[in-house]
């Protein structure tokens, strides 16, 4: 079948100030000269994403149009569109916003969310003169090429950023990019990678390694495939309670995005109904929802907290994570007895300090085990 390109071109207005604080200012001024201006200037910027693959012939088409420019709208243009580059967006918040950085950041956002393999190059154009492009990295290693799919850490389910509810896992199940063959070729990158460590994927301890992995994965990663919406359902319910709500300590187990090993932990969460509130069990759900998928602790409390504030528009909204990560334990510094604690708050719990002080006091207090 034939290899088709297609691109689609978006425009977004965005805000920076290129400035290096490990530079003194006069290092910086000569540096970026005006794009140095304390209160920043700002771009209207193009952008050209081009995707590949083959012609689906029940559609005609190499990818819908329309699907990719909601992909890239809810991955990158809801983010960046009409922000300040340095301090609106977080996935840009340690990174020097020059067209290079901003283009690279937008390969992985959109990376996360198209079906693997389908991204062919993406395009920033800051002005008529300071165009920038990209297309991954390829690694090379014992004499073949590795494909970017392992170079630059693909992920065939998504990424720890939630993109929107729609991940657009619905396109994995058509000619473009079935489920079966994105497993086949996570099984063919972990056999790589045991070549690459100088084992031997066909010794008889490794040979089903590659699909053992691919399944634990799978299961570790759902939460990419899972919707807040669809784990709720039709458990919101009209209700007078106006005093807070907590569940305790829900198990808490997922995936470190810097060097893919485990945390885990408890999360405890809190919230003061306005009017709705939502059965008990579905709570653990939506923490399952934002856990099951790469992660840093910081934005997986966010994003608990904001799901719960959108679901049932309470009048606040408290989440607070405790978790042992083995990055910290098995690796690097290996502290066996540290912990992380993170915490977000919305509405009331943010306003007011009493109800702020009240739901971290409850939150610490002893335990129920469950025990009589």
């Amino acid at each position: 079948m034939p290899i088709v390109r297609v691109t689609r071109r978006l425009h977004f207005c965005a805000g920076h100030r290129l400035h290096n604080p490990v530079l003194s200012e006069e290092e910086n001024r000569e540096l970026y000269g005006l794009c140095n201006n304390p209160n920043g200037h700002g771009h209207n910027y193009g952008l050209e994403v081009t995707v590949r693959g083959e012609i689906d012939p029940r559609t005609g088409y190499v990818f819908d149009l329309k699907r990719l420019k909601m992909a890239v709208e809810e991955a990158v243009l809801n983010d960046v569109d009409h922000a300040n580059l340095n301090v609106d967006v977080s996935w840009m918040e340690d990174v020097i916003p020059t067209a290079e950085n901003i283009v690279v950041e937008i390969w992985r956002r959109l990376e996360r969310v198209l079906p693997p393999g389908m991204l062919e190059r993406v395009v920033l154009s800051e002005t008529e003169r300071n165009v920038v492009e990209y297309s991954g990295e390829l690694v090379r290693g014992g004499g073949q090429a590795v494909s970017r799919l392992a170079a630059d850490g693909h992920r065939w389910l998504g990424s720890g950023d939630q993109m929107g509810s729609d991940s657009l896992a619905s396109t994995a199940s058509s000619g473009l990019a079935s489920r079966e063959g994105v497993a086949a070729s996570l099984r063919e990158l972990i056999r790589a990678q045991l070549a690459l460590l100088g084992e031997d994927p066909e010794r008889p301890g490794l040979v089903r390694t590659p699909e053992r992995v691919e399944s634990s994965w799978r299961w570790l990663m759902r939460g990419y495939e899972m919707k807040v919406e669809q784990v709720i359902g039709d458990g919101v319910f009209e209700a007078d309670h106006d005093e807070m709500v907590i569940v305790k300590d829900i198990e808490v187990y997922s995936m470190c995005e810097h060097h893919l090993l485990p945390f885990f932990g408890k999360a405890h969460i809190a919230y003061i109904p306005d009017g709705k509130i939502v059965g008990f069990s579905k709570l653990p759900r939506i923490v399952e929802v934002f856990a099951r998928r790469l992660q840093v602790q910081e934005r997986l409390t966010d994003q608990i907290a904001r799901a719960i504030q959108d679901a049932i528009r309470p009048r606040g909204v408290g989440v607070v994570i405790e978790a042992a990560h083995l990055c910290m334990m098995m690796r690097g510094v290996e502290k066996q007895n540290s912990r992380t604690i993170t915490s977000a708050v919305q509405g009331v719990f943010r306003e007011d300090q009493r109800t702020r002080d009240e739901f971290l006091r409850l939150v610490a207090s002893h335990t129920f085990s469950g025990s009589s």
